[in-house]
């Protein structure tokens, strides 16, 4: 796990699935390259990152330092987010290395299917990204109340309120 930083954590959540918070800044350096050294020998087109923000993006050197390990591939990365930094970011970044896409974050149950996650595993999402923020004192303020809203209903991917009912 990276959790280095009071703003920024991940996790492999399984072998090709990962959970990542940003606090307002960017990553720490020595942090966000212990992020890079875990997905550099894996094969990214695999894989799938969701992305909870509070506007912390990679800076300039560091998302260079993702272009050379991404060389191009498709990463399907989801990015959830309330700001237009954050979208600017994504677009550029989209530019060399697809697979990237900005939700807002009433839409995360859609972004965690972008990173690969079933409906079904929402849940155990949910859980991860608690308990990662948990340890964040640059946090994100509103994450708490999204994670409340309308999950995903298992088995045909529509949208239900968080008691189940339609």
């Amino acid at each position: 796990m990276g959790d280095i930083s009071n703003g920024f954590r991940f996790e492999f959540v399984d072998h090709r699935r990962i959970v990542m918070l940003h606090g307002a800044s960017a990553p720490p350096t020595t942090a966000w390259r212990d992020y890079l050294l875990e997905i550099r020998d894996k094969d990214v087109t695999a894989l799938g990152l969701l992305v909870f923000t509070h506007g912390g993006v990679p800076g300039p050197a560091q998302r260079h330092e993702l272009n050379e390990v991404l060389n191009g591939r498709y990463f399907a990365r989801a990015i959830v987010h309330k700001s237009a930094l954050v979208r600017g970011v994504v677009a550029a970044v989209s530019w060399f290395a697809p697979g990237v896409e900005a939700f807002n974050p009433d839409a995360w149950p859609s972004a965690a299917l972008h990173a690969g996650f079933r409906p079904e595993e929402l849940p155990s999402v949910v859980r991860s990204v608690r308990r990662l923020h948990a340890g964040m004192t640059d946090g994100i303020p509103w994450l708490e109340a999204v994670l409340h809203r309308p999950s995903i209903a298992p088995g045909n991917g529509s949208l239900k309120p968080p008691d189940g009912n339609p």
